[in-house]
């Protein structure tokens, strides 16, 4: 004799199951893939921004053993970043993360792509000439005024963040085509870390100024076909520092200057003249 099984529920929980929407694909929006080298080498910078549901990112070189991205949540999804260990040059860079077609798997294989790799070192570097490296008293809303030798750019990069301040920010700004020379007001450097402040507390910032070749392309993750922007080259990197004082801080000094100069200037005026010496005085006889 069968079990007997019950017709009524079993029909409505299959009833639910179908109505319930389909679980969301894990989607990516940013790729990017990058050979970079600043004062200390090249190393390789990877670095993704998907959807929430991201939860590993592995990527593997061609002929070589793959490597893992640390991922976390960012508010509004996952980032996920991998930074090498520094290299000597670009070509010993390349011996250990050889060029060629990268495959990129999210979530053990869930939704995978490639992602082609083929970065050309900048034959050139950025000179910031304002700020100047290590100036004080630089303005609350600086302005960025550079030259570059760079004949194969196709971008130039500027990157502003605080190194000593009561705030945390980070400004940015790509630069197409890349002339020279060429300014940038502070009105559009754009904010990717915290809300963008009108002007710049007191404090220690670093600049850090790139050229870049490269190219972003639309790629697409398997299987189906969401789309993603993928960027892929090589930057080189050039870093300076400024001060900006706080407005009243910069008036409050001019004041204290004039002050002393004032006071200064007033004891000299109070000081009896000093005595000549005998020698050096001449004396002519009266004429009757």
């Amino acid at each position: 004799m069968h079990p007997r099984i019950a017709i009524g529920p079993l029909a409505a929980c299959l009833a639910a199951l179908a109505a319930a929407p389909a679980q969301a694909a894990v989607t990516l929006d940013i790729a990017s893939l990058f050979a970079h080298e600043d004062d200390s080498g090249w190393r390789l910078r990877v670095e993704l921004e998907g959807s929430s549901d991201v939860a590993g990112a592995t990527l593997t070189p061609p002929g070589q053993p793959s490597f893992a991205l640390s991922c976390g949540s960012s508010g509004e999804g996952t980032e996920c970043e991998f930074e090498s260990a520094e290299a000597a040059s670009l070509a010993a860079l390349l011996a250990a993360y050889p060029s060629g077609e990268y495959q990129l798997s999210l979530n053990g294989g869930e939704r995978t792509a490639g992602l082609a790799f083929d970065p050309v070192a900048p034959n050139g570097l950025v000179t910031v000439t304002s700020p100047a490296n290590g100036e004080v008293y630089v303005a609350t809303a600086p302005a960025i005024a550079w030259t570059h030798d760079c004949t194969n750019c196709v971008a130039l990069g500027f990157d502003l963040v605080e190194i000593a301040a009561p705030i945390d920010v980070g400004l940015e700004r790509f630069v197409t085509p890349p002339v020279s020379p060429g300014s940038l007001p502070y009105s559009q450097l754009e904010s990717y870390r915290g809300p963008k402040p009108s002007s710049l507390p007191d404090g220690l910032y670093g600049l850090t100024a790139s050229t870049a070749v490269g190219e972003i392309t639309a790629e697409h993750l398997a299987p189906g076909n969401d789309a993603f922007e993928y960027t892929q080259g090589a930057l080189r990197d050039v870093r300076t520092t400024f001060t900006v004082p706080e407005p009243g801080a910069l008036a409050s000094g001019l004041a204290t200057l004039a002050a002393l100069a004032c006071t200064a200037a007033r004891r000299a005026r109070a000081q009896p003249p000093a005595a000549t010496s005998a020698s050096s005085i001449s004396i002519q006889p009266s004429r009757a």
